[in-house]
């Protein structure tokens, strides 16, 4: 038999071939052998065997069913798991050449039992090891190095699985790095006329440098400095109309970028991937356009990054709440001294030089690793040598250099891409934004349109419909090992809220995924080779003939090959509404749920008051100043007095310090408490407490000490302490009053029991007491707090710190028992942690303004929220609560999360639930958390931003709930977008995700049917297929899966190799990044050649179906011979209310069908049993399919343009979709085929299979013939 090498990618030994081999043949398994010594790995430049993929009767038939909780590919869950168990103790000689070898590879020095991480070893180093032992033992885990973390565990893992002669034969090969230099490849004038020429013999060549000098002025993209090294070879096409810039080690090609335009662009790349396959070398290159078929070779794109691109730059401006995050932090760095940027043209100053290359060396210290190529711009920039499209940028503070940034000019456009950026050892944060910004205003104020940000490799912007299975699975390995990952880079870039246009990697079908590994090591380590005579590494282009100034002979293009006249359009956001605001499609991409936002991802950030969750430049500005005061003046907590008490202990945050606390108390478990703030709660049930909750007087915040009373004296033997909440949350942070609090006191302190206070916001409480009686507030404040035995603070929300909390008191025990456990345990919270919380209890006169300023601005917010008649249900010292029932009346389903939608849409405040801690007066309301740090001006944006929401005319909708599995964050749907049958059935709890029947319904059909799970976008795809013969691909209707093709599956698999993908949500397929139709086409495909199929297909859908089947008609017709449409449509219906149940649909049909006389092929009650086994859908990917729908998307422009054979086949009776859309469809395709079938109605290859199945065996054999 044959198998694709996809197959066997998983299979590493011998034993794990046979057993796969006796599972094919369905042979009894016979116990494996020793396995013999593992071959010779294939070298490098030995050309690879064309896959073809056959399959035999054996392979189709006898593979058995991948269960669905069992992908045929490891995670790298199960990965690490199998890694993880015990090794075979290495022998000592093993252990040696492991050492040997990392040592080689990665120039550094390893010991036996030194994890390779604390060797020194990084991300691409572990990559470099990875990639020789594969050369060897074929595809291992990318976390290899992560999980046999020593030189001993490594050997060990080796010879277990491989046997020591495998081990030892590394020590007898010389390891594969550097062995070949593409920069010392000698020059290529080949037969055609094409060249291929190391950049640097250029000047040897002046027509070849003169040829691509005028190819990059006219279609080179952005140019960056470390291009050079990682492409140092030309290919020039044979008609000369453009070049690639390329690398070679080791038999792999990598082509980083081009020139040429977009219409010669596959001829360029047809011809040097022929020159590659001449010289037995494995091509690869980057590109923004995804490659299908390259010269009659069929081609992968698999994602590999992305190139982030800011146009029209003249209007570029950091106003607006997405910008806010990025003008706190600009506004944090000028405040760090007198700040100033400065282009420089380097060799003006050689002491200026000098200065930028000892940046460069500090930059350099502080990196793992360091390109090559960093080396090279370092030695140039020490001699004063760089070419005038560069230009450089000085970023001083207080007159010293801290930054240099280049940025180089976009050859055939109006715009500059930012290349390099260096800064020193006292770079404050903020400092690199800053320089950038002020090179966009320049350049935008000399004209330029365009400001890059380039490549980022990494990430995966866009999907593919073509990616290679395991290269792409390979590269989510690497993600998930941390060594192949661009996420901060991408996010500091994100930032400008650029375009973001994929990269693809782009290789011919048959190329092997061990070809990636390489791919990365020469971008991310280039050989440098030797220079030619008279020409030095860091005099680039001093020997360049003067035509050839201009030219990229040493400056290269972005790493993605761009046809210059395409610009492709980033990936749709899935939800997205052509109608959506900005804030309506944030929304609808997280299910109508703002919690689920980022946090300060909106204008006004009022989720939570504590600084601990806030990142706005007056938290940094206070941090810097706390440490400031705690390195000049050293206090200590013991020497406090702010606080009335004799001892303070600091904990990580407000909630230990609570839990300290309980821990103090003794045996007595019972704690009687007011409605405390729920981490009170959580340490409570944590350390076995039992809380008895006392009254809190009507429209206050005062205990009804009448009911204390009487709780104290009936658990006078279990009260452990008295909880009381100052300023408590749960009344909206209402004051307790003087006169109450010593009531408490004192009733305790009869009864023996601890009172504590939990003052988090006991100074909100003293002040608005201190303000009514024209007192001061510390003398208030010490007051309060001195009713107390001890108190609990979390300092975040008060007292202008980020982290930490304390507990206080003066009470013996607690004293003794708060020691105890420091002595036995050591602090919680380090000596420099407790000087800066010290510092800050000890600046009054800042934490009394923060204060009075909290309350004045929560007070004018309430104020300007009751004159436009917001329904306030509280307001006190820190937050504002609003009656979401009122003010969404009566029929909300969930008025909270509604309103709370509703404020993000309207006035893009983030606000959160109330937690209410059971206080019934103010459940069911949201609250505006509002922290100290807020300017005055701050506060009139927000009043004025909730003014505009609550004067105008929009109101909350209401909400759907989606079930889902509790993980997460809630996810929503617009309540007036479902239909009225689907909302029912979710409110009822009818919605559950269901992969429904449809294997066991095909399985009963079609015995021999297999089911596959095809990888596809972080998810997968869900495949039943039968049969052999030409492919004819079937897509269900929109909620039926592929049971309802059970009678396809069962009869034209004798003819035709029958293929059914599940679409997103259906069954088991759970890639469901983008549902338009487009990339429901993209899926289709994926799965298609996911299963091997390289031919063109038939591709048959059936009602909702047939609309896909005709977008993968239309959109690939390279790939399809024949489209067939069972029952369907050129657009979608409008689902609001006017689609019932299946049930309801079926019924109707066949109604219809059986009133006309015509007889059903099956019993009636046996289909309407099968259509309900087979109805599946996930509700949470169905409610995203009605956002797609909203737009009513029409595809009869789509079926005007098709350029494949269709057949038409429509059930004269149908109740769906009427004959007259049919035939308009007909018409509409040219040269299509119209069939009615008078027997049938919606559902012709269920009702009519006889009939359809011969219409379209029929369909599929002429296609093929023709």
């Amino acid at each position: 038999m044959e198998l694709k090498g996809a197959d066997l990618y998983e299979v590493t030994c011998a034993a794990a071939l046979a057993q796969l081999v006796d599972s094919l043949v369905n042979a009894t398994p016979e116990p494996p052998s020793p396995p013999p010594p593992p071959p010779a790995p294939r070298p490098r430049s030995e050309p690879r065997a064309e896959e073809k993929p056959r399959r035999t009767e054996a392979a189709v038939r006898n593979v058995p069913a991948v269960p669905r909780e069992a992908p045929r590919t490891a995670s790298v869950a199960a990965t690490a798991t199998a890694l993880r168990q015990d090794s075979v103790p290495a022998a000592p000689d093993g252990v040696s050449v492991v050492c040997g070898l990392v040592s080689e590879l990665t120039g550094r020095v390893v010991r036996e039992d030194v994890s390779f991480s604390d060797a020194g070893l990084t991300s691409f180093d572990m990559l470099r090891v990875i990639a020789r032992l594969e050369a060897e033992a074929g595809p291992l885990p990318k976390s290899l190095l992560f999980e046999q973390e020593t030189p001993r565990a490594l050997a060990g893992w080796l010879q277990e699985r491989f046997g020591p002669q495998m081990v030892g034969g590394l020590k007898s090969k010389k390891s594969p790095v550097a062995q070949l230099t593409g920069a010392d490849r000698p020059t290529e004038l080949l037969a055609n006329g094409a060249a291929v020429v190391a950049k640097k013999r250029l000047p040897e060549h002046p027509e070849l440098a003169a040829l691509a000098a005028q190819l990059e002025s006219r279609f080179a993209k952005e140019g960056g400095l470390p291009g050079r090294d990682i492409a140092p070879l030309l290919f020039l096409g044979s008609n000369g109309k453009g070049y690639l810039n390329f690398t070679e080690r080791d038999g792999v090609l990598l082509a980083w970028s081009c020139a040429v335009s977009e219409q010669d662009f596959p001829v360029l790349v047809g011809e040097w991937t022929e020159w590659a396959r001449e010289n037995n070398l494995h091509p690869n290159l980057l590109s923004m356009l995804p490659l299908t078929e390259v010269a009659g070779v069929p081609f992968c794109s698999t994602p590999f990054g992305t190139v982030q691109r800011l146009h029209g730059i003249d209007k570029f401006s950091l106003e607006g709440g997405s910008m806010k995050r990025l003008r706190q932090r600009l506004h944090k760095f000028e405040r760090s001294g007198t700040v100033e940027v400065k282009e420089y043209r380097l060799g003006t100053d050689s002491a200026v030089d000098m200065a930028i290359a000892t940046l460069i060396d500090q930059w350099a210290a502080r990196k793992a690793m360091v390109n090559p190529y960093v080396e090279t711009v370092r030695k140039e920039v020490a001699q004063g040598i760089m070419a005038d499209r560069h230009r450089v940028f000085l970023t001083y503070v207080d007159g010293e250099m801290l930054a240099a940034v280049v940025v180089t000019k976009i050859p055939s456009e109006n715009g500059y891409l930012l290349d390099l950026e260096f800064f020193g050892d006292k770079m404050e944060d903020g400092g690199l934004d800053y320089t950038i910004i002020e090179i966009i205003k320049r350049l935008a104020a000399e004209g330029c349109e365009l400001f890059s940000f380039g490549a980022t490799l990494g990430v995966v912007v866009g999907t593919s419909s073509n990616p290679h299975p395991q290269v792409e699975q390979v590269l989510g390995d690497l993600r998930a090992a941390g060594l192949f990952r661009g996420d901060g880079n991408f996010q500091f870039k994100n930032k400008y809220r650029p375009e973001n246009l994929p990269v693809y990697l782009c290789q011919p079908a048959s190329a092997s995924a061990a070809d990636v590994l390489a791919v990365i090591l020469l971008i991310a380590n280039p050989t440098l080779g030797k220079q030619p005579q008279g020409q030095t590494e860091s005099q680039p282009e001093a020997s360049a003939p003067e035509h050839s100034k201009v030219l990229p002979l040493r400056v290269e293009e972005t790493p993605a090959v761009v046809p210059p006249s395409t610009k492709p359009a980033p990936r749709p956001v899935p939800e997205a509404v052509p109608s959506d605001s900005p804030r309506q499609a944030e929304l609808r991409s997280v299910g109508w749920n703002p919690l689920a936002l980022p946090r300060m991802a909106g204008p006004f950030e009022l989720v939570t008051d504590s600084w601990a969750e806030r990142d706005e430049a007056a938290v940094a500005d206070r941090s810097r100043e706390l440490a400031d005061r705690a390195s000049a003046i050293t206090r200590e907590l013991s020497e406090q007095n702010t606080l009335p008490f004799e001892y303070v202990q600091a904990a990580p945050s407000g909630r230990a310090a609570e839990a300290a606390l309980l821990r103090a108390i003794g045996s007595k478990r019972t704690i009687i408490q007011t409605n405390l703030f729920p981490s009170w709660t959580f340490n409570a049930l944590d350390l076995g407490f039992r809380p008895v909750t006392v009254r809190t007087k009507a429209g206050s915040a005062d205990v009804d000490l009448e009911h204390l009373g009487e709780l104290l004296a009936a658990h006078r033997e279990s009260a452990g302490l008295c909880c009381i909440e100052l300023s408590p949350n749960a009344t909206g942070g209402l004051p307790i009053s003087l006169e109450n609090a010593r009531g408490i006191s004192e009733l305790t302190r009869k009864a023996g029991v601890p009172l504590v206070f939990d003052a988090t916001r006991g100074l909100d409480n003293a002040w608005l007491l201190a303000r009514a009686q024209g007192q001061q507030l510390w003398t208030v404040a010490r007051e309060l707090f001195s009713c107390a035995d001890a108190i609990t603070l979390s300092l975040p929300k008060t007292y202008g710190v980020a982290a930490g909390g304390l507990v206080a008191t003066s009470h013996p025990a607690l004293i003794r028992a708060l020691r105890r456990r420091i002595a036995d345990r050591g602090e919680e919270v380090g000596l420099a942690e407790r000087r800066l919380l010290a510092s800050a209890l000890a600046d009054r006169e800042w934490i009394e303004e923060a204060v009075r300023t909290r309350v004045r601005h929560t007070e004018q917010l309430a104020e300007r929220l009751r004159a436009c008649g917001a329904p306030i249900r509280a307001a006190g010292g820190h937050a504002i609560l609003l009656d979401a029932a009122r003010l969404c009346g009566k029929g909300f389903t969930h008025p909270v999360p509604a309103t709370l939608a509703w404020l993000y849409e309207t006035a893009g405040v983030r606000a959160a639930p109330h937690l209410s801690a059971g206080f019934a007066p103010t459940e069911g309301c949201l609250r505006l958390a509002v922290p100290i740090g807020l300017s005055d001006g701050e506060v009139e944006q927000l009043a004025e931003a909730l003014e505009g929401a609550f004067k105008g005319t929009e109101r909350p909708a209401d909400l759907l709930r989606v079930p889902d599995d509790g993980e997460g964050p809630a996810f929503y749907e617009r309540r007036d977008h479902v239909p009225e049958d689907v909302a029912e059935d979710i409110e009822k709890g009818n919605a559950v995700k269901t992969a429904g029947e449809n294997w066991a319904v095909v399985s009963q059909w079609q015995p021999q049917a297999v089911r596959r799970l095809i990888p596809h976008e972080g998810g997968q795809i869900e495949v039943f297929e039968a049969g052999q013969g030409a492919p004819v691909v079937f897509l269900h209707p929109f909620n039926i899966g592929l049971g309802f093709f059970a009678p396809q599956l069962r009869d034209l698999a004798t003819t035709n190799r029958v293929i059914g993908v599940h679409a997103p949500g259906v069954g088991a397929t759970t890639a469901a990044g983008d549902l338009s139709f487009a990339g429901l086409a993209r899926t289709v495909l994926a799965a298609v050649r996911g299963l091997g199929v390289t031919e063109r297909f038939v591709v048959a859908g059936a009602s909702f179906g047939g609309l896909t089947a005709l977008s993968v008609a239309h959109l690939y017709p390279e790939d399809v011979s024949g489209l067939v449409l069972l029952g369907s449509s050129h657009r979608v219906g409008n689902r609001r209310g006017d689609v019932n149940r299946l049930v309801v649909v079926a019924r109707e049909d066949f109604d219809a069908v059986t009133n006309a006389g015509a007889r059903l092929g099956t019993s009636r009650e046996e289909l309407e049993a099968l259509l309900l086994r087979c109805e599946s859908i996930d509700p949470r990917i169905g409610l995203r399919y009605l956002d797609q729908f909203a737009s009513r998307p029409d595809l009869l422009e789509q079926a005007a343009k098709l350029k494949v054979p269709a057949l038409i086949v429509h059930g004269v009776h149908d109740t769906v979709i009427k004959l007259e859309v049919a035939k308009l469809v007909h018409r509409t395709i040219s040269g299509s085929r119209y069939v009615e079938i008078p027997t049938a109605g919606h559902f012709p290859s269920l009702t009519s299979p006889d009939e359809v199945n011969a219409l379209i065996s029929t369909f599929a054999k002429d296609v093929q013939a023709s």
